[in-house]
């Protein structure tokens, strides 16, 4: 009897931990969006807006895209996309298509993010000498 409660409770706590695992990667899922910056052109009447998009979806792909609009004219264009693999609760790997002609050459990247409430930030995928971090807030949809 004293062997079969710690076995039950080992048990319990693999399948918490299974499950806090799948949630992290649930918690990521979806379309998260940067502030809007509204940017006013000199001798102009129009307001220049833009935005960046990251999606993260279910099936393990993911895709980054701006967005600049003037005049309630909007061009979005897919910056970088991929796939996805979460590494632990910080980290998340991916797999960048380095060229939209063609996806099949990926560069793997390890990225450090962090979720809280409904912000998501992110280290930037365009590498500099200082890391900068990108915020984003969830889309309802």
């Amino acid at each position: 009897m004293r062997i079969f409660v710690p076995l039950v409770w080992i048990l319990h706590v693999v399948a918490v931990l299974g499950a806090c695992g799948c949630s992290g990667a649930q918690g990521l899922v979806g379309l998260w969006q940067t502030e809007t910056v509204r940017i006013t052109v000199a001798n102009r009447t129009n307001i220049l807006e833009s935005y960046e998009t990251v999606e993260f979806l279910k099936d393990g792909s993911f895709k980054m895209a701006s967005t600049i609009g003037t005049g309630g004219d909007k061009r979005t264009g897919v910056v970088f996309s991929g796939t996805y693999t979460l590494i632990d609760t910080n980290h998340i790997h991916l797999e960048v298509a380095s060229n939209q002609a063609r996806t099949s050459d990926k560069l793997p990247l390890t990225v450090r993010f962090s979720i809280i409430g409904s912000e998501l930030e992110m280290e930037r995928l365009i590498p500099s000498v200082v890391p900068e971090t990108q915020k984003y807030r969830r889309v309802k949809r």
